[in-house]
């Protein structure tokens, strides 16, 4: 319990960090592969909670997928892995990644898809989740800051974030949050990799 308690604080600071140099700083943006960062937010969950019985799984029709983004990505995916882990009650934790590409509004997308089976998230809470002011909320049981940090993060990218029930209709099934990210343009990719 102790060692989580120092895992939780590390990661808050390191949250904090983060937060406080997206504000300051201009961060550039490149072509960042999408799977290799799922994957180190996976490994670093599994580390953090090795008394967790956790059980990630990522789907997806693709290989490599490239989005614009930076090093901080696999961070916004750490939060959200680690809240499915810490808001479930369940004796295994289930965490289903779905990654895709998608077109909106005539641009391309990576879409990720991260759906637990955790408890849920009332319907009136979905909307502020992601704002810095919840974090300072009497009822926020301490989603605040994390998620902070993915919504600037994902709005830094040129994406966008929320979250829906993970079965229509059903909050108390699980959550599943949806990043769009702009895919990165094949020429970026081919000219970053040389």
């Amino acid at each position: 319990m102790i060692a989580e308690q120092l895992n939780r604080g590390k990661k808050l600071i390191r949250n904090v960090r983060n937060l406080s140099e997206l504000e300051e700083y201009e961060m550039p943006l490149a072509p960042v592969e999408v799977f290799s960062k799922v994957r180190n937010a996976i490994n670093f969950t599994r580390i953090s909670f090795p008394k967790k019985d956790v059980d990630i799984e990522v789907i997806s029709d693709y290989g490599n997928l490239y989005s614009m983004a930076n090093e901080l990505l696999s961070e916004a995916f750490e939060n959200i892995i680690t809240n499915s882990i810490i808001y479930n009650k369940n004796n295994i934790v289930q965490i289903e990644v779905l990654i895709s590409v998608i077109d909106s509004y005539s641009n391309n997308y990576v879409k990720l898809e991260f759906k637990d089976n955790g408890i849920g998230i009332d319907d009136d809470r979905k909307d502020i989740i992601f704002q810095e002011s919840h974090m300072n909320s009497r009822h926020s049981k301490g989603m605040g800051i994390g998620l902070s940090l993915v919504a600037n993060l994902i709005k830094l990218y040129g994406g966008n974030i929320w979250v829906e029930n993970r079965l229509k209709g059903d909050l108390t099934k699980g959550s599943n949050f949806i990043i769009l990210i702009p895919l990165a343009k094949k020429r970026s990719v081919m000219f970053d990799d040389w």
